[in-house]
């Protein structure tokens, strides 16, 4: 019930500290809402491609949020704890499917207490990152239908709709087809057969989403560069939990990750089957976040190891450490005979995540005061018409200004009635 309940202190939180000024990327609507408004918006711009990323489902969800008393960031940001919500529940349903009832409470406690961690308060107080939030629920969701015990039809079509879905949100979308792959194959029920109708599916719908879009970006690093690559993603993996220590705690606490989803890999493939079904949805879960790595890693390395511990990037990678926990619940009732040394060793790993994300939450809650205080400062010189205000939310200022002068000429925004603003 407490790990349940936990949203409602983030819904809290955004509440009081949402501002709503467009920050950065997040411009890029300011135009949609003025084409919508005027009757001019086509498909070929809610289609465009926004840097290496298709979001045509986020461009939907914006306009149709603005069809409800007008465009502000504050009701994305409110969509996004919604389906952070979601996400929530699902990862209940798996455990409840998978970990044994004694532990089955404390260990969505310990996910939830993850899952919900302010070190991702770059996608709490961005309203523009509600994409990233339907990709970590569509990664959970195929896990979750693609791994029933009585698996039909209708769940692979299901899991395929929303795989499409976050393809069509963001580009680690698109890593919903390999880990649905990967589901498939870890439960031994007509593998070959669903799996060739997965692939066909996802190969579909990835050249539909790429085509046309750019194939590198800013930061774009080959992947001959080894050692750079290998040192960003254990940054990337291992930020939910030393982002505020800096890269190289960063880096060893995702070494630590991957040796623990090694370990769990390798008593899975010793295990009985019942217990391979169990830990199944589990492991092809940390695929998403360690595929998630490797991408970022390709697209983003040129541009130094500290990008790689983003707090926007630990939304994704806390879904590994939610799965290693969760796996372990299942695997440690079995290997260790004696009841105490079962409490001890799960208890104890529950305990040092929750107290490690704790730590990460307090940082990520300083910098999330000190952004929102930046958000509130824009927003003030809007409405007192400072333009030099606007350095603090884009860096183009002379381009946000003719965007706002489109918002006041349709009165959206922070123009919209009853917004405040002159």
């Amino acid at each position: 019930m407490i790990a349940a309940l936990g949203i409602f202190p983030l819904i809290a939180i955004v509440i009081k500290r949402a501002v709503d000024v467009p920050y950065w990327d997040e411009w890029e609507w300011a135009e949609l809402a003025f084409a919508a408004h005027r009757h001019t918006l086509t498909f070929a711009r809610l289609w465009q491609p926004h840097n290496e990323h298709r979001i045509l489902v986020p461009n939907l969800m914006m306009l149709g949020l603005d069809a409800f008393g007008g465009w502000t960031p504050v009701r994305e940001q409110l969509l996004s704890l919604g389906l952070l919500a979601l996400t929530q529940l699902c990862v209940w349903l798996l455990i409840r499917r998978t970990v044994p009832a004694a532990w089955r409470g404390i260990c969505f406690l310990g996910a939830s207490v993850l899952l919900l961690g302010l070190v991702q308060y770059e996608n709490l107080d961005w309203g523009f990152q509600m994409a990233w939030f339907v990709c970590d629920l569509a990664a959970v969701a195929v896990v979750l239908l693609l791994t029933r015990a009585r698996g039909s039809t209708r769940d692979l079509m299901f899991a395929a709709a929303v795989a499409a879905v976050a393809s069509l949100s963001s580009s680690q979308g698109l890593i919903a087809w390999p880990i649905g792959l990967l589901a498939i194959a870890l439960v031994p029920r007509r593998p070959i057969a669903r799996g060739l109708a997965w692939v066909a599916t996802g190969s579909i719908v990835t050249l539909i989403v790429r085509a046309g879009a750019p194939t590198a970006s800013e930061g774009h690093v080959g992947f001959t560069h080894v050692a750079l690559l290998g040192r960003y993603v254990l940054a990337y993996l291992g930020a939910p939990f030393a982002m505020s220590f800096g890269v190289t705690a960063s880096i060893a606490v995702g070494a630590v990750l991957i040796v623990w989803i090694v370990v769990l890999a390798s008593f899975a493939a010793r295990a009985p089957l019942d217990r391979r079904v169990r830990l199944a949805p589990w492991l092809a879960l940390t695929a998403y976040p360690l595929l998630s790595a490797i991408a970022t890693a390709s697209a983003r390395g040129g541009l130094g190891l500290a990008q790689a511990t983003s707090s926007r990037y630990t939304s994704i990678t806390t879904l590994g450490w939610i799965a290693a926990l969760a796996a372990t619940c299942i695997v440690v009732p079995r290997v260790a005979r004696l009841p105490a040394l079962r409490a001890a060793v799960v208890s104890g790993a529950i305990a040092v995540l929750v107290l490690a994300s704790a730590k990460q939450s307090a940082a990520g809650n300083y910098d999330w005061r000190l952004h929102a205080a930046d958000l509130r400062a824009a927003r003030a010189a809007i409405a007192a018409g400072d333009s030099h205000g606007l350095l603090l939310v884009y860096p183009h200022p002379e381009l946000a200004i003719d965007l706002l002068r489109e918002l006041a000429e349709v009165k959206d925004g922070v123009f919209r009635e009853g917004a405040g603003a002159r």
